[in-house]
């Protein structure tokens, strides 16, 4: 077959509207982001929209698509426009979790539409997911049982978080201005039950247990003590079949400390309210009794809470170690230099601005 010009004529004319589709593709990325950082979010979507469909960085205009919409334009339309972007980038798993809790996927608690409901499911079968992002799964599928009334259904995801439930409190302490983070109280060094405390009132205290926790696996101080300018302490004794190393993870409202057979793991002054595993350590279990002791602060924050749980490196929940809030005697001779583990999200973005510090939404993500 011989190629006549007339057919040369026309493939360029192909090449030429192609390469201009391509190129005003390209701009109306450009464009998008010049318009997302005047405001003008009509023509930002627009923009964006158009980008998406004709293939250029089709995760990240969705992703931005995402975002104006869950600011103000129709929250409804941001959830389809993330799971465009994450079945298409090739690591949605650090933004998934940063925007967990907005509308781009879930901030309500309550009864879900279901697409969510299908997409939390896939989040559940995947092998693909870490252990945090299926424990904030169990617990979103949790609050939708909840609110149709099937408690048991709602319960058995709630136990799949794997959360540490046996737990014994003493408080409060003195924490005005954030002044108790630094202070040695009496219930660090003293584990068992009978020994007398005196509380930021010169009232005799003692550790006891903790009757019930909330559904969620989320130990809510407010319901025990007055939280305002306090500090408390939460103790569980955990038993290990053999010495092993796993981590622990907690999330928080306020500042926090915690010891793992005395010996400290975690330290955060600054006062959050966050979600599920925001702090970790890499921890050894000595084989038999442990102490995990927590210290939770607020001054800033009124309400305090806190949910810990003991998982494998990858973020799932142990099934080898059993808990109780009766003191026991434990081993405080545990040889490992214990680590605290920065955020993977934040290291994984602060990177991401390293590599490529003009792409703006990395920042977004950040934040």
């Amino acid at each position: 077959m011989f190629i006549t010009s007339g057919r040369i004529s026309y493939l360029i004319l192909i090449l030429f509207t192609y390469n201009l589709s391509l190129s005003q593709s390209e701009n109306n990325f450009a464009k998008g982001w010049d318009y997302f950082i005047k405001n003008d979010f009509v023509n930002a979507k627009a923009n964006f929209a158009e980008a998406s469909e004709n293939g250029i960085k089709p995760a990240e205009s969705e992703l931005m698509l995402s975002l104006i919409e869950s600011i103000g334009f129709n929250p409804d339309k941001a959830f389809p426009h993330f799971l465009k972007y994450y079945e298409s980038d090739t690591n949605p798993y650090p933004a998934l979790k940063c925007l967990w809790t907005t509308p781009c996927l879930y901030n309500t608690r309550g009864k879900l539409e279901k697409e969510k409901l299908k997409f939390l499911k896939s989040l559940i079968n995947s092998d693909k997911v870490n252990g945090t992002i299926k424990a904030y799964a169990y617990c979103q599928m949790g609050y939708h049982y909840e609110r149709l009334n099937d408690f048991a259904e709602a319960d058995d995801y709630f136990e799949k978080i794997g959360a540490i439930m046996n737990w014994q409190l003493a408080g409060e302490f003195e924490n005005i201005s954030g002044s108790g983070f630094d202070k040695e109280f009496e219930p660090m060094n003293h584990p068992e039950q009978s020994y007398h405390f005196k509380n930021r009132n010169g009232a005799d205290v003692t550790w006891f247990d903790l009757p019930r926790l909330r559904p969620s696996r989320w130990v809510h101080l407010q319901n025990h003590f007055y939280t305002g300018n306090s500090i408390i302490f939460a103790q569980s004794f955990c038993n290990s079949p053999a010495e092993q190393i796993v981590y622990l993870r907690i999330g928080t409202s306020g500042s926090l400390k915690a010891w793992v057979n005395d010996k400290l793991a975690i330290i955060e002054e600054e006062e959050r309210n966050n979600d599920l595993d925001t702090y970790t350590a890499k921890i050894k279990l000595a084989a038999g009794w442990n102490r995990i002791l927590l210290q939770v602060g607020g001054s800033t924050i009124e309400y305090t809470n806190f949910l810990a749980r003991i998982t494998d490196s990858l973020g799932n929940a142990t099934d080898d170690i059993t808990y109780t809030n009766e003191y026991k005697p434990y081993s405080k001779n545990v040889n490992f230099n214990y680590e605290q583990i920065p955020d993977e999200e934040e290291q994984y973005f602060t990177e991401q601005i390293r590599k490529n510090p003009a792409n703006l939404i990395n920042y977004f993500l950040l934040a």
